[in-house]
């Protein structure tokens, strides 16, 4: 298949292929709707495929599928159930779409690509190690649907503007899940979740944090010297030792409505004008 440049099939019968591995010339494909599998290798080392198009019937995408393609861009479609491990690794594309109905996503499936944003669907049920390694990345979006991550995801990818989590187990999990990931660059973090803890975080360019709606406690945020503002929720009883710690940005503080202590240092050297301790 070496010299093939297109495989313009487009028979409504084509039901399965079993592909066109290291097709260095292919630079186009359509995959009939009838197609329900691209299989394992389909599309490996074909350097040159820039485009590919139909895909409408597939529910999964097989292991080294797109390994080192010239890929640009993909859409995942909403009918795929599973991605495979390094389905997509090591390609050109700065854009990805993950279909809504994704539940897992294999190992350094997306790795060394050109990635600058990622949002991980809530269908997302499983994340394998490795899947988003080794990027950088501005902005970063974890579903809701997150129970399982088995490894480091982001392990030697530094995510640079807004990290939004939506996954109960991911903030529970935290050091798992972040392992080997740089995110001190972040300046907006977003809890958008119903977890009832957080652990202490040091984010030093830090400047807009949401916390969720329940949480019972957190670790802190010491030394978060952008830290403007903070809401910190009703149900939050204790605002802990040194939790805001040097954040010497820190202007406004609101909620503590049900707070019942505050630690010792809680927010020394910060940047607070006046505080209203409740009753």
């Amino acid at each position: 298949h070496r010299d093939l440049h297109s495989f313009p099939t487009r028979r409504s019968s084509d039901l399965s292929f079993g592909g066109f591995p290291d097709a260095y010339n292919l630079t186009s494909v359509y995959i009939p709707n009838s197609v329900t599998s691209i299989p394992d290798a389909a599309f490996i080392n074909c350097t040159s495929l820039k485009t590919v198009t139909g895909c409408a019937g597939i529910t999964s995408i097989g292991n080294n599928a797109f390994y080192n393609t010239g890929l640009e861009s993909f859409v995942i479609p909403d009918t795929v159930i599973t991605i495979g491990r390094e389905a997509f690794l090591n390609n050109p594309f700065k854009n990805i779409t993950i279909g809504q109905n994704v539940l897992t996503i294999g190992s350094t499936a997306f790795a060394n690509t050109l990635l600058t944003d990622v949002v991980i669907p809530d269908s997302v049920k499983t994340i394998e190690s490795g899947v988003f390694q080794e990027l950088i990345l501005s902005d970063a979006t974890i579903g809701s649907g997150v129970t399982s991550i088995n490894g480091a995801p982001f392990y030697g990818t530094s995510i640079t503007n807004s990290l939004t989590i939506k996954s109960n187990y991911v903030t529970q999990n935290w050091g798992n899940s972040f392992n080997g990931c740089n995110i001190n660059s972040i300046n907006t973090l977003l809890f958008i979740c119903n977890s009832q803890t957080i652990p202490s975080l040091v984010l030093p360019n830090l400047a807009n944090l949401t916390l969720p709606e329940g949480l019972v406690s957190f670790g802190g945020f010491s030394n978060c010297t952008n830290l403007v503002s903070i809401h910190i929720p009703n149900s939050v009883t204790k605002i802990p030792n040194a939790a805001f710690y040097n954040c010497t940005s820190l202007k406004n503080v609101t909620g503590c409505s049900s707070v019942t202590s505050i630690g010792n240092s809680a927010f020394y050297n910060s940047g607070l004008e006046s505080f209203v301790i409740p009753d």
